[in-house]
């Protein structure tokens, strides 16, 4: 018997709006790079069952995030660690203000959270992020 994956967000068409303050930042490569990422198949299942399970969605791809976009030092703080990943792949863009882009993916994710039907419950909730990249987070419902 043969069993086929099913991924119940294949169909959604996923389109970044950003905002008027985020436009030059999110058309850029970087922005484009971010987006891609976050809209991954299991990205995407990764933030649900996160809002499923009532924790962050950042928290739930941080660890992703890091591998993906980080500098890959261990004996760098996590903050560091993307800042350098992120200035060395996009050197166009340096110096990168990691707390924009923090703020961007957080854009990015309820996007695509209210695309999927979730509703924000709670802002600036503690994140409880094990890679310590996230302080604080929205949680959805």
């Amino acid at each position: 018997m043969s069993r086929t994956a099913f991924f119940p967000y294949s169909s959604v068409a996923f389109t970044y709006v950003p905002g008027r303050m985020q436009v030059t930042f999110t058309a850029s490569p970087l922005g484009q790079a971010l987006w891609s990422f976050l809209t991954q198949k299991h990205i995407v299942h990764a933030l649900v069952v996160a809002v499923d399970l009532g924790a962050a969605p950042v928290s739930a791809i941080s660890r992703d995030l890091l591998r993906e976009f980080g500098n890959g030092s261990s004996a760098a703080e996590p903050l560091e660690q993307l800042e350098g990943g992120l200035a060395a792949r996009f050197p166009a863009q340096a110096p990168i203000d990691v707390m924009t882009v923090k703020k961007v993916i957080g854009n990015m994710i309820r996007q695509i959270l209210e695309t999927l039907g979730h509703k924000v419950r709670s802002r600036k909730s503690k994140a409880n992020d094990g890679a310590n990249v996230f302080t604080s987070s929205a949680r959805y419902e």
